[in-house]
């Protein structure tokens, strides 16, 4: 991750969530899927994301919905949603 995180989106069965940053050298934004592992206590990456770059959180979010299967779902009800 490359700078503060801006908004985290938790799946409602609390195994996977979504960090959106805000990139402190340009100011864009990006985020990164990560997964729980309970073994370990701690969050993991599951994906590479953070090469999106997008001028606002609201355009963060609609490209990561477009590529995390299950994050639509918890925007569109509003489950899960949680700012950082």
């Amino acid at each position: 991750m490359e700078g503060p995180i801006v908004h985290t989106v938790v799946r409602p069965d609390g195994t996977r969530r979504v960090d959106v940053f805000q990139r402190r050298r340009d100011g864009t934004f990006g985020f990164e899927e990560s997964r729980w592992n309970a073994a370990e206590a701690s969050w993991l990456p599951s994906g590479r994301r953070s090469d999106s770059f997008t001028d606002t959180l609201e355009r963060a979010l609609i490209e990561a919905r477009g590529r995390i299967p299950w994050l639509g779902e918890c925007l569109r009800d509003g489950t899960g949603v949680a700012d950082a």
